[in-house]
């Protein structure tokens, strides 16, 4: 089960990483997936709709960050635990970084 898991793993990111390359790509990906970008991107938006929002909006943001956080915590203390297994990009020679 977990050597086909592996090889779904391996395609996907080759389909993905090599497949797909381009300039454009190259260019955007680093900004989109960086880490710092998105939490100032959500949390901009969570204070703008907080503070222009009326009661239900600021109730789904109180809300929306509780689960963020509750869901950040379970995937990378638990989870991650849990199944260690490599991410393909750690284990694989020939890709594009």
């Amino acid at each position: 089960m977990l050597d086909w898991l592996n090889q779904v793993d391996v395609t996907l990111f080759r389909a993905i990483n090599i497949g797909l390359a381009n300039p454009v790509t190259h260019f955007v990906m680093p900004i989109v997936t960086n880490d710092y970008v998105l939490r100032t991107c959500f949390a901009m938006a969570m204070v703008i709709v907080f503070w222009r929002g009326d009661a239900r909006l600021k109730w789904s943001v109180l809300f929306a960050g509780l689960t963020l956080a509750a869901s950040d915590q379970i995937s990378s203390h638990l989870l991650k635990d849990m199944f260690e297994r490599l991410r393909p990009c750690h284990t694989m020679v020939d890709i594009n970084v």
